[in-house]
């Protein structure tokens, strides 16, 4: 029984690491942006679009409408 103990504490330091690893991966080229502001602005730009395009697909897939009332 220690023996499985010990194996999921391994499992643990190993899930924690690989989510580490993951993360710096992931942000590393947009630290990378950082230090030229054109390609700052044209990656915002592109986000801000795709979450735009994102929302009006899903708003259009689910047959959400807005109401606005004042």
């Amino acid at each position: 029984m220690p023996t499985f103990w010990e194996n999921v504490i391994r499992l643990m330091r190993f899930f924690l690491s690989s989510v580490t690893g993951l993360v710096f991966i992931i942000i590393s080229p947009i630290i990378s942006v950082k230090e030229k502001p054109i390609l700052l602005y044209i990656s915002l730009i592109i986000f801000i679009f795709l979450l735009i395009i994102t929302y009006k697909v899903l708003q259009q897939m689910l047959g959400i409408e807005e109401i606005i009332t004042l």
